[in-house]
């Protein structure tokens, strides 16, 4: 424990250094009006405060000269350990936003500790709230779950709006990727009454484009329309160019629902336009891939391999790259170039089987960094109060090392509880389905592949009919195949596979695969 201790402190020079380079030779210098406004100051808390306050408005529009003055604010703090834990959480949002996320995440580490002995529940519960987010960008999910729920009672307590605010925002954010959209719904929707009470309209812009979002997802465009074309209207009054490009992206995956396909592929080349001019390379992958997309589902091949291989020369990310070289594959396929498919494929495979490999390590550090992280905490609860119940340091050590030890039992043993039950509900799951499946053989004449599971048969039960691509998607779905060997099959997309799947679903009347197993089967 120690150790980890030493580490820490001996991390925490190395990250400055870090800092201090980000920006070295630079040529840009510290504003007139901030010298000026600066010079008028006379205690160091008070120009350490204005220095971090500056530095935090400058991170988008000016970075080089955000890190020149959170580094003079930290040369100000020296050994004051309350404007030093303040200066870290100003330099670990700097580094949030440059994507250095491992120094960001030692600083605000130690940032914590320093509020936590201080007893400063502002500051303390501004950390959590980054930490959150820090963790958030990790995809970290318990981890960001936890801190923003440290945070946000903190925050309710100093009548904090706006951090509470951007806490419901995440949240919407986090709850969303797990298949929660009413509830992220409810979350954004508090997200934007906090937002208004705050009377700041810049900051709606991307809270609007996040409801268009979750309202898409369940299918509901009219709702979506309307908050995308706000978060638009919000954009340009406050250019917030990169923004823009976000909620072009967005409505070009309506238009092309919408069978409005020149419209589709305008937004994405104006998304894409917006991020060349930005010099954003996350957000070319992205949107470039986004764009060979929908030349994929528009059956144009060809335009599909020239944007989803411009695509992987941007990808950095291990699963962007996956997931590009899955569409570069299925392109090449599209045009019948076997052996670029094939190459691809593999390489697609490879990568896929090792991220598998180190999404089951993640859960397993998420869980030694969360027991860590308390121990830490509990640490230093002990050493605050070391002098004044010095006679009682032994049996205290202990009572903490029992309940330490009690909480890693609870916490293996409902890990072994929740495995054991998802297994036998996966195994009792499996078996309702190959009865299901038993039946539908029932169902097929001998010789013939279609027999009463025919499109004829299963719309004349349906008041919407399927179509014929919907037919074919809905008897590979009841077979054995998953969403990518469909999506590989039919020269798909994994996400217009889902989409298409959603569809059927609606015309069945039911939710999901093992339902329409059950409707094909029963009737």
């Amino acid at each position: 424990m120690y150790k980890r201790r030493l580490l820490t402190l001996a991390c925490l020079p190395a990250v400055i250094c870090l800092v201090s380079f980000s920006s070295f030779g630079q040529t840009e210098t510290i504003p007139y009006s901030v010298m000026a406004h600066l010079s008028g100051l006379t205690s160091i808390r008070e120009k350490v405060t204005y220095l971090n306050e500056v530095a935090y408005a400058f991170r988008t529009s000016e970075p080089a000269i955000a890190f020149r003055l959170a580094r003079r604010a930290r040369m100000l703090a020296d050994d004051d350990e309350w404007l030093t834990g303040r200066t870290n959480i100003t330099l670990a949002q700097l580094l949030l936003y440059t994507g250095e996320m491992d120094s960001a995440e030692v600083l605000l580490k130690e940032a914590s500790k320093i509020f936590l002995e201080q007893e400063d529940s502002t500051l303390l519960a501004q950390s959590f709230f980054e930490l959150g987010t820090l963790y958030y960008y990790q995809s970290k999910d318990s981890l960001a779950l936890e801190n923003f729920f440290k945070a946000l009672p903190m925050f309710q307590a100093l009548k904090n709006v706006r951090g509470q605010a951007f806490i419901y925002n995440n949240l919407s954010n986090l709850v969303s990727y797990m298949d929660d959209t009413e509830g992220a719904i409810d979350y954004m929707l508090k997200s934007i009454d906090l937002k208004m009470q705050l009377g700041d309209e810049a900051l709606l812009g991307t809270s609007y484009h996040n409801l268009g979002r979750l309202y898409y997802r369940l299918d509901n465009l009219d709702m979506a329309i309307n908050y995308f074309r706000m978060s638009l209207r919000v954009k340009k009054k406050y250019n917030n160019i990169k923004g823009l490009a976000t909620t072009y992206n967005s409505l070009a995956g309506i238009q092309l629902k919408l069978k409005r396909n020149d419209s589709a592929i305008f937004y994405h080349q104006e998304a894409i336009a917006i991020d060349r001019q930005l010099q954003d390379t996350l957000g070319l992958a992205n949107d470039v891939l986004s764009l060979a997309d929908t030349y994929l589902e528009l059956g144009n091949f060809s335009r599909a391999v020239q944007y989803s291989v411009e695509a992987l020369s941007y990808a950095q990310e291990p699963r962007l790259v996956r997931d590009t070289r899955q569409v570069v594959a299925q392109s090449y396929q599209g045009v019948g170039d076997y052996r670029k498919a094939l190459e691809y494929y593999q390489l697609y495979m490879s990568l896929n089987d090792s991220l598998t490999n180190a999404d089951r390590q993640k859960s397993i550090d998420e869980l030694r960094e969360k027991y860590e992280t308390e121990e830490k905490q509990k640490e230093i609860i002990l050493l605050a109060r070391e002098n004044e119940i010095a006679g009682l340091e032994l049996d205290k050590t202990r009572s903490q090392l029992y309940l330490a030890l009690a909480a890693v039992v609870l916490v293996v043993g409902g890990a072994f509880v929740f495995v054991w039950n998802t297994q036998l509900k996966r195994k009792l799951l499996n078996e309702e389905i190959t009865n299901l499946r038993n039946q539908l053989n029932l169902l097929l004449a001998p010789g013939d592949s279609q027999g009463e599971l025919s499109m004829e048969v299963v719309n004349g039960k349906l008041t919407s009919p399927l179509t014929e691509r919907e037919f074919e998607i809905l008897r590979l779905a009841v077979s054995d195949m998953n969403n990518k060997e469909i999506a590989e099959t039919v020269f798909l997309s994994v996400h217009t596979v889902k989409f298409h799947l959603s569809k059927i679903y609606e015309k069945l009347g039911v939710n999901d695969r093992q339902a329409a197993l059950k409707f094909i089967a029963t009737k």
